[in-house]
């Protein structure tokens, strides 16, 4: 050791690089170059990036991807075939699937695994980006490994090291710090206390603690909720037919009246809908109705009573006629050509319902189907009630539900039972990490460089503000301390001046506690750097 070091700082000096220029330049442009192109590669859009990266939910793209799966999108230029995330408004997430058409800059989408069309159409400024590649079941290991138990153990471990190579000189700033004499006083004290290495490995265990809480607050998901929108399809079959009043009473047969073919030509059948839902609709569609004859054979044909008719809005009705002279007829050639005689056939009312639109603001689309069955024979049309039907067929319902918007609610990280919001909790635990590592760091060093110092430097620094410089030794006999290290704990133990004599031979140092004067000697005739755990005993036996 060198010249003397300045009471005011804590010096540390730069290791020497044995590397030479010339590789010292090639390895700064291969470093140069590699960060710059993983930075061009998977940059993330919020650092100025085009690479984003997504957890694949569902079933939508089966067999392809699967739920679990980490894949990677890109900003490109896309083409039909591509696979490609987008932002769905109707949904309220970003899905992945397959571009399927592009039409007046509008882009039509398809999962692989779906057999209809996405109802949103986005256009160019939704598109996240194309699929690069894939990472099977990444999503499961990232969800792992982002867990705070593996982060936490991780971020230890780092910080136990870098720590670790602070200490024994692995790692060197190259300037000094510099700081207050009495902090430096202070900070120096700390070190050399007996329990500053198990502060420091407990300011350690708190920055890794604190560390992996904070990075399960920052990567906590935000809740996406979505209530639950219900509706229902109603129906209402009814049918009528007009006679003489001698066998109907008011001259009209009516819905689960039987018709009787001898004095009724034409039945009339009414099939009328309602869709209800207490959220806000937006509904359209197209309404039909078809009548099915059919034996117990299987013989069966269909025939068109209403085509297809639009409607917008949530009520629509259709009607038509069944004239039962002609079916009569029908069925008479049927019977005649095949030689076999029924005494019963089934009429089978079959309306559709095809709905589109939005409830709640979110894409809706179905079918309603319900059916009615009626029985024919050479004599009425009748309806016979079903006793072990689910429901009323001539009243059908059908009810469902959509997920309804989604409501997305700060994310939060569950500590003790209680919801704790992540964001406040994650900055709370960075300060605290970080003031704990600092913490500890200092008290490393300052142990070292307490170490580092020799003796009399020492305790001019640790005891500056109690030391009282002597002329001479008094007379007065003393018990002799054989170690820096246990003066300096009967020393920090209390708040008495500490006398000190310094000689051509070496330095004493006095105390008084009570009757009793303790005292130490150190011998500044050898060039040995004496540090707090040497004993002094050969050095105080002539003394």
């Amino acid at each position: 050791m060198g010249g003397a070091r300045s009471p005011h700082a804590l010096t540390f000096l730069p290791r020497s690089d044995v590397r030479s220029p010339l590789r010292r330049i090639i390895g700064s442009i291969a470093t140069t170059a590699i960060v710059a192109g993983m930075w061009l590669m998977l940059a993330p859009p919020q650092l100025g990036g085009k690479m984003q990266m997504l957890a694949i939910n569902g079933i939508s793209m089966e067999p392809n991807l699967h739920a679990g799966d980490l894949t990677f999108v890109r900003r490109s230029s896309y083409e039909v075939g591509d696979v490609v995330a987008y932002r769905s408004e109707l949904v309220g997430t970003i899905l992945l699937h397959r571009i399927i058409a592009i039409e007046d800059g509008r882009y039509s989408f398809q999962g692989d695994n779906n057999d209809f069309v996405d109802p949103d159409h986005p256009t160019i400024d939704a598109i996240v980006g194309e699929q690069v590649f894939r990472i099977p079941n990444g999503a499961h290991i990232l969800r792992v490994a982002s867990s705070p138990p593996v982060i936490a153990g991780v971020v230890g471990l780092l910080l136990f090291v870098f720590l670790m190579r602070r200490d024994r000189g692995g790692v060197e700033p190259k300037r000094s710090i510099t700081m207050p004499a009495s902090l430096r006083t202070r900070v120096l004290a700390a070190g050399s206390a007996p329990a500053a290495p198990v502060a420091a490995v407990v300011l350690v265990a708190i920055a890794f603690v604190a560390t992996g809480i904070g990075v399960a607050a920052a990567t906590a998901p935000s809740t996406t909720r979505a209530a639950s929108t219900g509706y229902s399809h109603h129906g209402t079959f009814s049918y009528d037919a007009t006679g003489p009043r001698s066998v109907y009473p008011d001259g009209v047969a009516r819905t689960g009246d039987s018709i009787f073919l001898n004095v009724s030509d034409v039945a009339r059948v009414r099939f009328a809908y309602a869709f209800t839902s207490g959220a806000e609709t937006a509904i359209r569609g197209r309404i039909a109705l078809r009548m099915a004859v059919s034996d117990a054979a299987g013989w069966s044909r269909t025939f068109v009573l209403q085509r297809e008719t639009p409607f917008d809005g949530n009520v629509a009705s259709v009607v038509g006629k069944v004239r039962l002279a002609d079916l009569g007829r029908m069925l008479a050639r049927l019977q005649q050509q095949t030689g076999v005689v029924r005494s019963v056939y089934r009429i089978t009312l079959q309306p559709a319902v095809e709905l589109t639109g939005t409830i709640d603001g979110v894409a809706y689309k179905e079918a309603f189907t319900p059916t009615l069955p009626l029985e024919y024979d050479s004599l009425t049309l009748r309806y016979v009630p079903q006793v072990d039907a689910a429901q009323d067929l001539l009243a059908p319902t059908l009810e469902g539900s959509v997920a309804g918007r989604s409501f997305v609610t700060a994310p939060t990280l569950q500590i003790a039972g209680r919801a704790v919001p992540a964001r406040p909790l994650g900055i709370a635990m960075a300060v605290l990490a970080l003031a704990a590592a600092a913490a500890a760091w200092i008290l490393l060093r300052a142990a070292k460089s307490a170490s580092e110092l020799d003796v009399p430097t020492r305790m001019r620094t640790l005891f500056a503000d109690r030391l009282v410089e002597l002329q001479r030794l008094p007379e007065e006999s003393s018990v002799v301390i054989a170690s820096a290290s246990g003066f300096e704990r009967l020393a920090s133990a209390g708040e008495e001046p500490i006398l000190e004599h310094a000689d051509r031979y070496g330095v004493s140092w006095l105390l008084r506690e009570g009757e009793t004067l303790y005292s130490f000697r150190v011998d500044t005739r050898s060039d040995i750097v004496l540090t707090p755990d040497v004993e002094f005993t050969k050095f105080l036996a002539g003394h």
